[in-house]
Parts: structure tokens; C-alpha cells; sequence
């Protein structure tokens, strides 16, 4: 990195983004620079994972190739396709021991194995039955990797290119799979004339590809990306159409040649080529950072809604009848219900020492936001706000001193966070709900809710609804009944086994039913 970094190398991170290439270390990017990759759509460049892998396997295969074609007999008389992916599976496999051999880099050289060894069985290396394989051998080595967003939106974004370009590559035949579809040059009398229809037709060729496997993959897997981050990047596609080919054709190659040279010493100049061409994708990112609108960000949905997109999506790619187009209408329905979700008005921590609440205005003021602020800048993203947990006035109309903060709920309702026990008797007078990290046992009596210790050891984070009626409704981190071999319940103390309730009479002469309180 501090070879590559100039004078402004440092500001941009030039030399950490070529440092992330090279070994997956993705620590020393200045955040301000993630920020601006993420904003442009291209962050997916400093993980090394399906781009890097295949333009490595690509380069492997390719120079084998090219060194057997310079040998008439041997490429007429041997399989040298066959021994150059062969090749190309050891120098992939090489690459990701290289370069840390994280979980995404596994995952890519899985995939890129499957399809190399397709090619050695002379068979069609992009297709959905080899993808389907990819994924089984992926969730046999690590079943966990299903729930995570590298593995849902690298395949959706694999699989919804296949299904796009497979039925186009079967109707013109072994040739080039879209030529026939985006009119390549057709034979001129004038050779001259052929050869610069023919490059121009290429050209055409590659931005017409590049663009629509950016915009079908950014289609994919803005599902996915909104669910887990509660974003996404509508210039994404302009931001690949200006960094990927210089990627491709200078930083990646560069990255290989340098990691080559080193060992004899004649890496300074590869490193100096490499770093240009970082420098040039840094500010094509700041500038489509830049752009009004680069970010969207939308509050939080539900997994059930991502499930029936998912199920929409998975109804388009694998039916090939028209039928295929009544996924459109399930998809439909996932987007309508992510829209509808309903947002919590009280956000509790785990360890019961942060809440956030919902004003009158409608949005979060989060009381003793410094205990956990990268808890808090979730929160914050989950309801599509832009604030930072550092942000001054972030608490609004809440009061906060040593022992606790005291908030007010969009209903009138006093909410109290306990911090200080000595507080704990004269918060519990005044508030319909208190949130504290102590055992309250038969000190806190009065109020209507109580979150204590004991509650949020066997429920962990929770979440409550106000509904109009007053009604309120709860959703916890996880079920003390829920016994699994991996996640044992507890189910020692009634306490911990049902919603919180105080020591005295409920205030109100609330009534519990399951999951729901109601408040006359």
C-alpha cells in the first residue's frame, strides 16, 4: 500500500484498495472510500470473490492456451481446452490459498472449480444444473452460509444472468451467444470493410453484454441488498460500465503480474500501472458517489416477504413456457409487502442499555446511544435514517443524566431507561414502561411493561408495536420454549418464559393473551 499511495493515495486509499486486491485485507480502506464504493455499486471489487476468481482462472486458462496455440501439431492432436482449465483449476485454487482463503473467496472458487471441470468433461460450463451443484457443495461445507448476503446475492446474481442469456446461447447454436441476437457484421466484399464491421460489431458486442448482465445482476440482487443493508445503489449500473473494463483489463492483470514479480524485484512499475488504474476507479466513484440519489435507503422488512420474492424469482428462471411470467406477479406481491412493513416504535438493546423510540414526528431518538454505536447505526439503517449514532441531538426531547434517560412515545406513553438503581424506585413510579440491565424483583412496581435483566437474558433484543387501540405488541430476539441442539432454551424461571409483567397488578388492567398485551 505504501508503495502504490501517493500524495493523495492516502486520502482516497489508493494503496489500501490495491492491498485488498492482493490479499482480501480489507482493513486499512479509509471509510470514506467504502462509502464512496458503495455508493457507486462497485464495493463488490475490493472483495475478492467472483470477479477476482474468474479473471484469475480466466488469465490461467487463457495463457496456457495461447502458449499451446504457438504449436500447430499440439493443438490439432491434443486437447490442450482441457489441459488449460485443468491448469487454470490449480492456478484458482493457488490464487485463494494465496489470498487468505476467506469464506466469500472459498465460495467463488467452488463455483469456479464446478465450471472448469465442466469444461473438462466437454461439457456446457454456464449453465443452471452446474450452478445448482456449486451451491450444494458450498451448503454441505458450511449449511450456515444460506442466511448470509454473500451467498443469496452471488448466486441470485449468477443464476438470473444464466436465465437470461441461456435460452438466446441455445437458438444460435456453439457460436457466441448473442451475436445472432445484436446483429454481428455479416460478410463484405471489401475485407478492409469486414474486419472493421467486425470490430465495431465486437465493441457494440461487449458494452451490449456489459450492460445487461450489470443491470439483470443489480436486479437480482436488490432484494437481498435491501433486506440485509436496507439499501440500494441505482447508478450501480453506470459505476461498473466505467470501473469493470478498466478493472478487468489493468488493475486485475496488473495485481497478477505484481504478485509474479515480486519475488525477483521488478514489481515497482506493475505496482505503479495497478495504483493508476485504482486511482482512476476511486475518483470515478467519488464522482458517481456524488450524484443526487446515489443512495436510497428503505426501512426494514420482514423475512417472509424476501421469501415470496425469492420464490418469484426462483418461478422465472427455472419455468420455460410463458408461464414463467406469472413469477412477475409473486415478485409483485414480495416488493408490496416490504413496502407495507410495519416499523417498530421501541427498539430495546440485548443488554437493555440502549432504546430507541419512535416520536411524534415519526422517527427514532435512541437514548444512550454511545454504549454501542455500531448497534445504534444498525437501528438507524433499519429505518432508513441517515443520521449517524454520533449525531448531535440524535436523543431529541429525551433527558438522559448518570442514572437513566426518561423519553415519551408517540401515544404519551413515559418510557424510562434505568441505568443507576438508586433511580429504579422513583422511574418505576412515574413511567408506563422501564428498560433497565438490573434485576427489578419487587422494587419496580406501577408500571404497565418491565424489561429487566431476567427478561432479556431469556428474550434478548426486542421490539415493540403500538397500535392505535393501544394495543401493544412484542417481538424478541429469540424464544426461551425454543430448545435446539445448537440453542438451548430456558425454561428454568416462568419468568423468563413469558412476556414481562410487573411484580404488582398490571397498570391499566392491561390484559395479556400469547404474545399481545392489550391496554384498556
Amino acid at each position: 500500500a505504501g508503495v502504490i499511495d501517493g500524495e493523495a493515495g492516502a486520502q482516497n486509499g489508493t494503496g489500501a484498495v490495491a492491498a485488498a486486491l492482493v490479499t482480501g485485507k480489507r482493513g486499512m480502506i479509509p471509510e470514506s472510500a467504502n462509502e464512496d464504493l458503495r455508493a457507486a455499486g462497485i464495493y463488490h471489487i475490493v472483495s475478492i470473490s467472483g470477479l477476482h476468481m474468474v479473471l484469475a482462472a480466466g488469465l490461467f486458462l487463457w495463457v496456457l492456451r495461447a502458449v499451446f496455440a504457438l504449436f500447430p501439431g499440439l493443438v490439432l492432436a491434443r486437447p490442450i481446452k482441457v489441459w488449460a482449465a485443468l491448469f487454470a483449476m490449480v492456478g484458482a485454487s493457488a490464487y485463494c490459498l494465496f489470498s487468505g482463503s476467506e469464506v466469500a473467496t472459498q465460495r467463488s472458487l467452488i463455483m469456479t472449480l464446478v465450471m472448469l471441470g465442466a469444461v473438462v468433461a466437454g461439457r456446457s460450463a454456464i449453465s443452471m444444473r452446474n450452478l445448482a451443484m456449486a451451491a450444494l457443495l458450498v451448503l454441505a461445507l458450511d449449511p450456515n452460509a444460506l442466511l448470509g448476503p454473500s451467498f443469496q446475492m452471488s448466486f441470485a446474481a449468477v443464476a438470473a444472468m444464466i436465465g437470461a442469456f441461456e435460452r438466446r446461447a441455445g437458438t444460435v447454436g456453439s457460436g457466441d451467444p448473442l451475436a445472432g441476437q445484436w446483429g454481428m457484421a455479416t460478410p463484405r466484399d471489401d475485407p478492409a470493410q469486414d474486419i472493421r464491421a467486425g470490430l465495431e460489431g465486437r465493441v457494440l458486442l461487449v458494452l451490449i453484454a456489459m450492460s445487461i448482465t450489470t443491470l439483470v445482476a443489480s436486479v437480482a440482487t436488490d432484494p437481498y441488498a435491501l433486506y440485509h443493508f436496507h439499501r440500494i445503489t441505482p447508478y450501480g449500473l453506470l459505476g461498473n460500465m466505467l470501473v469493470l473494463p478498466l478493472v478487468e483489463f489493468v488493475v486485475m492483470p496488473a495485481a497478477v503480474a505484481g504478485v509474479v514479480a515480486a519475488p525477483f524485484g521488478l514489481d515497482g512499475p506493475v505496482w505503479w500501472l495497478m495504483g493508476q488504474g485504482i486511482a482512476f476507479m476511486m475518483m470515478m466513484a467519488q464522482w458517481v458517489a456524488g450524484l443526487q440519489g446515489s443512495v436510497i435507503l428503505l426501512p426494514a422488512f420482514g423475512a417472509g416477504a424476501l421469501l415470496i420474492m425469492t420464490a418469484g424469482f426462483l418461478w422465472l428462471l427455472l419455468w420455460q413456457t410463458p408461464i414463467r411470467w406469472a413469477g412477475l406477479a409473486v415478485v409483485a406481491t414480495g416488493i408490496a409487502m416490504a413496502v407495507m412493513a410495519e416499523r417498530p416504535d421501541v427498539v430495546i438493546s440485548g443488554q437493555g442499555r440502549i432504546v430507541a423510540y419512535r416520536n411524534a414526528a415519526g422517527s427514532l431518538d435512541v437514548l444512550n446511544a454511545r454504549a454501542n454505536k455500531f448497534g445504534v447505526a444498525q437501528w438507524l439503517a433499519s429505518d432508513a435514517d441517515r443520521r449517524k449514532p454520533d449525531t448531535p441531538g440524535l436523543g431529541g426531547s429525551g433527558r438522559c443524566d448518570k442514572a437513566g434517560c426518561i423519553g415519551r412515545l408517540r401515544d404519551g406513553r413515559i418510557l424510562a431507561l434505568v441505568l443507576s438503581r438508586s433511580a429504579l424506585v422513583e422511574d418505576c413510579a412515574r413511567a408506563d414502561i422501564v428498560v433497565t440491565p438490573l434485576r427489578t424483583k419487587a422494587i419496580c412496581k406501577g408500571p404497565e411493561r418491565i424489561f429487566d435483566r431476567d427478561w432479556l437474558a431469556a428474550h434478548g433484543a426486542s421490539r415493540i408495536f403500538l397500535s392505535r387501540d393501544g394495543t401493544l405488541r412484542f417481538e424478541t430476539a429469540r424464544k426461551p420454549s425454543l430448545n435446539r441442539p445448537w440453542s438451548r432454551g430456558l425454561n428454568a424461571q416462568p419468568r423468563a418464559s413469558r412476556p414481562p409483567k410487573a411484580s404488582g397488578q398490571p397498570k391499566s388492567g392491561s390484559a395479556q393473551t400469547g404474545g399481545w398485551v392489550k391496554a384498556k
